[in-house]
């Protein structure tokens, strides 16, 4: 029992032995005046207001920045989606055979009245097509619509007046509008417009056919040159005709190419 009262003692003494040490080294430290202490906090705050105002403005100029940014790009969206709704495909009248002159004459226009903001294309559909006549192929450019042509406009009263005016034109294709009692013209939808366009920018051109079932014709290459024939069927595709040929009293079928027939 008195080994361990002698043990307490002894680490309770060594606890105020370290504690005593300790305020000891307290009392060593140079620790600084009320003026340098007073200074260091002012020093501190100070940078910390610089430190707030630097950031405080890097935010508000970004922030200015990016707004400006998301702004200008979120107007160029509407803007577009505006533009793209204005923008409509109308079909106008034209002289047969004049749609070319026609359509220089409204590109010129369109040009000297400073209105290429409004009307934005004008195209005359045409298709590539293989002609087989006189023992020759030929490739020529044929009229989709002969005496129509296409013009990609945003319809108000100026460009209207440029359109309807141009030498040659007779008119829109229009419909009666109810409201103002006069035509109106007719947009196309976009899916006829996509339609007529793919078919003038098909790079695979038409075979125009020249011969109909029945119709007689005379061969002009091969071993049944001269001979005469009845047309039996036209594969268009293939750019062939089947014939038939009177030979030594029956008709026998003969496949040629459209160059190797022609019409009697």
């Amino acid at each position: 029992m008195q080994d361990r009262f002698r043990t307490g003692n002894t680490g309770r003494g060594g606890g105020f032995k370290f504690f005593g040490e300790v305020v000891g080294e307290l009392r060593r430290v140079t620790w600084p005046s009320m003026n340098e202490t007073l200074r260091l906090t002012l020093m501190v705050l100070a940078v910390s207001v610089v430190i707030g105002v630097v950031l405080g403005a890097a935010d508000l100029i970004f922030g200015w920045i990016f707004g400006r940014i998301l702004w200008d790009v979120l107007a160029e969206v509407f803007m577009t989606q505006e533009q793209v709704e204005e923008k409509r495909w109308y079909i106008i009248h034209a002289y047969s055979g004049q749609e070319d002159r026609v359509k220089k004459n409204l590109d010129q226009r369109i040009q000297t009245m400073d209105v290429s903001d409004k009307i934005f294309q004008v195209v005359v559909p045409t298709e590539e097509e293989l002609e087989y006549k006189d023992g020759q192929k030929k490739s020529v450019a044929k009229k989709v619509f002969p005496g129509y042509i296409l013009v990609q406009m945003e319809m108000d009263d100026e460009s209207w007046f440029v359109v309807r005016n141009t030498p040659g034109v007779t008119g829109f294709v229009s419909a009666e509008d109810e409201s103002d009692n006069r035509p109106k013209p007719v947009p196309l939808e976009q899916h006829e417009v996509d339609n007529i366009l793919n078919q003038i920018d098909s790079n695979e051109p038409r075979v125009r056919v020249g011969f109909a079932q029945g119709e007689t014709v005379r061969i002009t290459e091969g071993p049944f040159v001269d001979f005469m024939g009845a047309v039996d069927e036209v594969y268009p595709d293939r750019a062939k005709v089947k014939v038939l040929v009177s030979f030594f009293g029956r008709e026998t079928p003969v496949e040629l190419d459209f160059l190797q027939v022609e019409k009697a």
